[in-house]
């Protein structure tokens, strides 16, 4: 299980939108489909051990206790209006979400929950468990912008919790125990996703000059654990004891993995620079903070204090 485990990923967001007035002055609906929340992960095989007889499952590199490969993803389908009042200098807009979130994941898995790849005799132990699921939920955003003077913006917005409180993924968990027969079950896996709240200004001091700064803050303490359970039983006790640690109440729950991240936020600055009418030059550039604690950072879902520059 020592070493170093290795990925090289690369990945594309899809952002396609239609937007119109309807021929209303001060109108604006449209219709868009996004991902914000996704990603996936392929880790590096070791091929040291590979066609390896005495530890097989080796091979798939020393993330594999949390992560040979997977994906979790959320699609949203909006759709949201807008109407600004010109004597108030006041927007307002609404939009409502379809959420379709699916996770797949594969990692190594034993029955007594240890990283051992062999039983006290020298039995292979080592096994393999495959979660896929997927659901469908929905949320609401809301925002507001003020112009409280000529050329200067404020606006503020408020993204809710997809399935308001959190979400069921239903599937199938596939696993496969040592030298034990395979298995599928039919599970619900309660996954969360944060509320986010943002605030931002631009102004204009001159027809070629925006500044432009703004921020958000995540509540990704609603993270407490990822946690999957029989089917036919989702009302079972599955969360976190009083020292965090996992509560598995029952052998309904068939797994709980303890996440218990931490709220995060983010700024970010950028200015536009409009060398003539029909061409910009726009810079910019962002912190975004750490939710993951060191004591429950994972292979599987990691994240870290992050700089980002754009041009």
């Amino acid at each position: 299980n020592p070493g170093a485990a290795k990925l090289s990923n690369s990945a594309a967001a899809p952002f396609l939108a239609v937007v119109s007035d309807l021929g209303i002055e001060n109108l604006g609906v449209g219709v868009g489909f996004y991902v914000p929340f996704g990603g996936s992960a392929e880790w590096d095989t070791n091929s040291a051990y590979e066609n390896n007889s005495t530890h097989p499952g080796a091979v798939d590199g020393i993330a594999r206790w949390s992560s040979i490969n997977g994906s979790a993803r959320s699609l949203y389908v909006t759709a949201a209006g807008a109407y600004r009042l010109p004597k108030q200098r006041l927007s307002f807009g609404l939009g409502l979400n379809v959420v379709m979130t699916s996770v797949n994941t594969l990692r190594a898995r034993n029955a007594n929950g240890t990283d051992d790849l062999l039983n006290g005799t020298g039995g292979l132990q080592e096994g393999r468990g495959l979660v896929d699921v997927s659901g469908t939920s929905f949320s609401f955003g809301a925002g507001v912008i003020w112009e409280p003077m000529d050329n200067t913006w404020v606006g503020a917005s408020y993204q809710a919790r997809p399935g308001f409180k959190r979400m069921q993924l239903e599937g199938t968990l596939a696993t496969k125990l040592g030298t034990g027969p395979s298995s599928v079950s039919d599970i619900a896996l309660q996954w969360s996703l944060p509320d986010v709240v943002r605030v931002g200004a631009r102004h204009r001091p001159s027809d070629k000059l925006e500044v432009r700064l703004f921020g958000e803050f995540v509540r990704w303490s609603v993270v407490k654990h990822h946690c999957g359970v029989n089917l036919d039983a989702v009302d079972v006790g599955c969360g976190l004891d009083a020292r965090g640690n996992p509560n598995d109440a029952g052998s309904q729950v068939l797994f709980n993995v303890p996440r218990k991240w931490n709220d995060a936020f983010g700024i970010r600055a950028g200015a536009s620079y409009w060398l003539k009418p029909a061409l910009e030059l726009f810079g910019g550039a962002g912190f975004d903070s750490n939710a993951v604690p060191d004591e429950t950072m994972g292979p599987d879902l990691m994240d870290m204090n992050k700089l980002s520059f754009s041009l």
